[in-house]
């Protein structure tokens, strides 16, 4: 071999890891290690999450997200509640990050790492950063929606990873505690109203947001989601006009093809005999029939 061709095969030899990826290298491999040194129980897992989850009836409404779908409600387990399932199933790691902005959105990333069982779950969510004018939001609510979008990230990847079948009736369990009892309601109604009120809500809004109710009107369920919308409002992932925005008068001609629409339809049901029993209302995520009861 020539002098020449040594001196080449020194510069094309690879180039070892740097000091970051050593560091990081490193640092997982503790976290494996104490992992498998310190496994989990799941007995400890169910009995921690559910003194957790049932600690308090604010603590419970917080396990819950819940959106209206079509004038009905939906619900369903809460970053919150992923948080404590993370904390109680050990041995989890999750982080999230900023992927990019794409046609008006921002894309995020989440991660979960169960160190224990060697496995990995990943979820990337869409947000709309523009107006309904097709401007961009001003950077504070950009802000906001990115770390709604994160949280939402870390939610579905923290239940991507830990089985439903472990949490699911310690969720069922956070739901009756956040239900209390008709002793304890009218003292929770006033006091969720008044929150919002002093968090900048708009009490015509609130209203139009649960199809018309009356403060005096307003349900159980209802206040899980007056109670999700508060948290968020005061945790800054959303604003108060976000959370409550306030009701669009319809379109005239839209709101007439709707009667008509409707007219034809009782007109054919008429002709054809009685309709079919109404399809039960389902979770979007999980396909399961929501009980009338919830």
């Amino acid at each position: 071999m020539s002098e020449g061709e040594a001196r080449t095969m020194e510069l094309v030899e690879p180039v070892s890891m740097s000091i970051v990826q050593q560091q990081e290298h490193a640092a997982l491999d503790v976290q494996v290690s104490t992992a498998k040194a310190y496994p989990r129980s799941i007995q400890e897992f169910q009995s921690d999450l559910e003194s957790w989850c049932t600690l308090n009836q604010e603590t419970a409404d917080e396990c819950f997200f819940a959106k209206p779908v079509d004038g009905k409600k939906i619900l369903g387990p809460s970053i919150r509640f992923g948080e404590l399932v993370q904390a109680a199933y050990k041995n989890l790691t999750t982080d999230a990050k900023v992927i990019g902005e794409e046609d008006g959105h921002v894309i995020v990333e989440a991660t979960c790492r169960d160190m224990e069982r060697n496995i990995a779950s990943r979820s990337q969510v869409r947000r709309s950063i523009l107006t309904k004018a097709g401007k961009r939001y001003p950077q504070h609510l950009v802000e906001l929606t990115i770390n709604a979008g994160m949280a939402i990230a870390r939610r579905n990847v923290i239940f991507q990873t830990v089985p439903k079948a472990l949490w699911k009736p310690l969720w069922n369990k956070a739901l009756a505690t956040a239900k209390g009892d008709m002793a304890t309601f009218e003292t929770r109604r006033g006091e969720i109203l008044q929150a919002l009120k002093e968090n900048g809500v708009d009490m015509k809004n609130m209203s139009a947001f649960l199809g018309g109710k009356e403060p005096k009107d307003i349900d159980a369920t209802d206040l899980i989601l007056l109670r999700q919308r508060l948290t968020s409002i005061q945790e800054h992932e959303m604003t108060p006009e976000a959370a409550f925005p306030a009701p669009t008068k319809p379109d005239p001609e839209t709101a007439k093809a709707s009667v008509t629409a409707a007219g034809e339809a009782l007109k054919k049901a008429g002709e054809t005999g009685a309709p079919s029993a109404e399809e039960p209302e389902r979770d979007p995520e999980t396909n399961e029939i929501i009980p009338d009861n919830i």
